[in-house]
Order: C-alpha cells, then structure tokens, then sequence
C-alpha cells in the first residue's frame, strides 16, 4: 500500500520532502485515529463488529480510508 504524497503535504502545508520518516510518522497518526475509532464502536456499539464495506464521506486526506483498506472488502471515501 503506497501512502499519496498529497495527504501528508496537504496536512501540513508545505513542501517538505515525503520520505519515510514521514511515512512511518503519517502511518503511526493513521492507525492511532482508527484503533480510537474501533475501540468506541466495539465498546459502545457492538463489541463483535467486523466492517466488511465502509463509506467515509468528508474524508479528506484519507485517514480513515487508508486503515480501513487493511480489513473492509470495500471502501468509498468522498472528499467534499
């Protein structure tokens, strides 16, 4: 899974090279958002949810996309 340029760029407004500390820094930000995410579904929700599509309308870069790539059959994010 290769991580668009224009995300980590994008979020931080400037030109910086994306090399992979800044991958490894933009993934670790990643999986933080979805593991939170996760544990509040699986706590208040449904503790045996398994999402095999998802839709993320309003996803900017993607940060809950690209997560959600690693355990969806399908997944449909919507930049507005």
């Amino acid at each position: 899974m290769s991580i668009p340029i224009s995300a980590y760029l994008h979020r931080n407004n400037s030109k910086r090279r994306f090399d992979a500390r800044c991958e490894a820094s933009f993934s670790t930000q990643v999986y933080t958002i979805y593991n939170s995410f996760m544990r509040i579904i699986h706590e208040d929700l449904n503790a045996s949810f398994r999402p095999r599509q998802a839709r993320d309308f309003g996803s900017g870069v993607g940060r809950l996309v690209i997560p959600l790539t690693r355990v969806c059959e399908s997944v449909t994010g919507v930049a507005l």
